[in-house]
């Protein structure tokens, strides 16, 4: 396992461009649930 990690590099980059999507995709999906109602003044 370790030797075939060490073989390809690439696969690091994938999964911390994996792990940065779904932590984007999270913290929207968070913050549209947790979106506060906006009460227009007009």
């Amino acid at each position: 396992m370790r030797k075939w990690l060490h073989d390809r590099p690439w696969i690091w980059i994938v999964l911390f461009l994996a792990v940065l999507m779904a932590g984007s995709f999270a913290t929207v999906i968070i913050a549209e649930l947790n979106k506060p109602e906006v009460v227009r003044t007009h």
